[in-house]
């Protein structure tokens, strides 16, 4: 055996008897094959995934025992780290199904998008059906950013269904190539967030009405917060910039090491070129 291979391997405490003698902390056999099955009794996925990075080129009876011994693991980030490193599988549908039973048991999902983003045979529209059911909203997300072939209108539509922030969903949007804001469109414009929501009219401008502006408008005006007054006033467009300079000239200025202040400061400094600048002018 070649030493590359013993040094390889060593990382994790592998490693295998040479014909020079030379042994570490772990003596597994002297061929492959035995190799593969003690790896396999010792059900620990670290080993194995160590030991398919030493040997590439083994031969499919031996990775089809490999395969079962991943399984026997029941670990499932061990197992969709198996996965994609491996990419193509023996036996795909019988890791696929050990998987999901593992990451059901556990509750964790996200694995499963590591398997259905890289293996090749992965069942996609089982796997979506899955994630969609854990109501896990972190990999509903994953699932429609990484997964080729995923149906986004179906994973849309189970965001909803889940307990999820209006921030999340517009998240969702940035991140996540096709998704339809229309449909997000009710949940976040309602929301108590107003970052949140003028966020939104600002990256989707041609999904609000000038009525919808209008409303978001009063309710930032209402406020009398000059941040939210400066964020509105930059970012969504057909902004009345007469109304809101009127709103923030009625409102106390703030002390000069306020951070707010300096929302005064850049709302007058961009838009107060007709209007009285008293808010820097020096107490006395």
């Amino acid at each position: 055996m070649e030493e590359k291979v013993l040094r390889s391997c060593s990382k994790l405490g592998i490693s295998f008897k040479c014909t020079s003698g030379a042994t570490k902390k772990y003596v597994f056999g002297d061929t492959v094959d035995e190799l593969i099955d003690n790896l396999v009794k010792l059900k620990d996925g670290k080993f194995i995934i160590s030991f398919i990075d030493a040997f590439p080129n083994l031969k499919n009876e031996q990775l089809k025992k490999l395969d079962k011994g991943i399984i026997a693991c029941q670990k499932p980030r061990q197992i969709s780290s198996y996965a994609v490193k491996r990419k193509e599988l023996s036996n795909t549908q019988d890791v696929e199904d050990a998987l999901m039973s593992l990451c059901s048991k556990s509750s964790t999902y996200l694995p499963i998008v590591d398997f259905a983003s890289t293996v090749v045979g992965a069942n996609i529209s089982k796997l979506e059906d899955f994630i969609i059911k854990s109501s896990d909203t972190t990999s509903i997300v994953a699932f429609a950013r990484e997964v080729a072939g995923a149906n986004i209108e179906r994973l849309q539509e189970a965001l909803l269904m889940c307990d999820i922030s209006p921030l999340s969903l517009l998240d969702f949007l940035q991140i996540v190539p096709n998704a339809d804001p229309y449909k997000f469109k009710e949940s976040i414009i309602c929301s108590d967030n107003l970052f949140t929501v003028i966020r939104f009219f600002s990256e989707f401008p041609n999904v609000v009405t000038a009525a919808e502006i209008d409303e978001l408008q009063e309710k930032v005006i209402a406020s009398q917060s000059a941040e939210y007054i400066y964020q509105f006033a930059t970012k969504v467009r057909n902004a009345n910039i007469d109304k809101l300079r009127c709103a923030i000239n009625s409102l106390n200025r703030p002390d000069k090491d306020s951070d707010l202040y300096f929302y005064f400061e850049y709302f007058w400094a961009k838009y107060g070129k007709h209007k009285k600048l008293h808010f820097f002018s020096k107490k006395k």
